[in-house]
C-alpha cells in the first residue's frame, strides 16, 4: 500500500511543529517496515521513544490533540523523510537523535547503577572537561557508550578532546554521580585510584 497523507487529519498541520519536524534530533533512529505497507519509525523523545506512522503515534501530543486530528510533529517529519511534504530546511543527523535517547538511561545508570560505572564515568567526564583532554587508554571500552556524544578524538586516536557544546549535559552527569560518590573523591586522585581499586 503506497504510503499517503489522509484528510482531513493532514489537512491543517501546524506550523510550530512543523518547525520542530525539521530539527536534527527528530530523525528517525529507527525504520519499521520500511517497504511494506504504512511505514513506521521509531523516534527520540524527552520522555522515551515514540512510534509514528502516517496514521497515528505513541507520543503524548498526538494521543491530547486525537480529537481534532491533528499530525504530531513525529507524523510530519515522518511525511518529511517519505517526501510527501516540504522538507524546507530539515536537517538529518542519527547521532543528535541518539544522543536524546539514551541522554535519561545514562543518568540513570549513573545515578542507581553499578558504582564502579559511575565513578569510571564520572572521572572520564570531569577530567575532559576540566583539564580539557584525557588520555584514552582502551577506547574499545567506550567507543559505542553513551560517553562517544562527549569527546573527538586526536589523528592517532589517543587522546580525547571535549565537545563543547556538551559541557552543560557533562557538568549534569558529573553532578549526578558526585551525589553518590562525594566531590572530594574526584578533587582527590589518590583517593579516586583507591576507590577504584577497592571496587574492582
Amino acid at each position: 500500500m503506497k504510503n499517503r497523507l489522509e484528510y482531513p487529519m493532514w489537512h491543517n498541520i501546524d506550523r510550530k511543529r512543523r518547525k520542530a519536524a525539521r530539527k536534527a534530533r527528530m530523525t528517525p533512529i529507527e525504520w519499521k517496515d520500511k517497504n511494506k505497507g504504512d511505514t513506521s519509525a521509531v523516534f527520540a523523545g524527552k520522555r522515551g521513544k515514540y512510534v509514528a506512522t502516517l496514521k497515528d503515534c505513541s507520543c503524548e501530543d498526538f494521543n491530547i490533540n486525537l480529537m481534532r486530528k491533528s499530525p504530531c510533529k513525529h507524523m510530519i517529519r515522518l511525511a518529511m523523510e517519505h517526501n510527501l511534504l516540504i522538507k524546507g530546511k530539515m536537517v538529518s543527523d542519527k547521532d543528535a537523535a541518539l544522543y536524546l535517547a539514551e541522554k535519561q538511561d545514562f543518568r540513570e545508570l549513573v545515578r542507581e547503577g553499578d558504582l564502579l560505572n559511575a565513578i569510571c564515568i564520572a572521572k572520564f567526564l570531569n577530567e575532559l572537561y576540566t583539564k580539557g583532554s584525557y588520555e584514552l587508554k582502551n577506547i574499545e571500552e567506550i567507543k559505542d557508550s553513551y560517553l562517544r556524544f562527549f569527546y573527538i578524538t586526536s589523528a592517532d586516536g589517543k587522546i580525547a578532546y571535549p565537545i563543547r557544546k556538551r559541557r552543560k549535559n557533562a557538568r549534569k552527569t558529573v553532578k549526578i554521580a558526585t551525589r553518590r560518590l562525594g566531590k572530594w573523591l574526584l578533587d582527590d586522585e589518590n583517593a579516586l585510584n583507591a576507590a577504584l581499586n577497592c571496587v574492582e
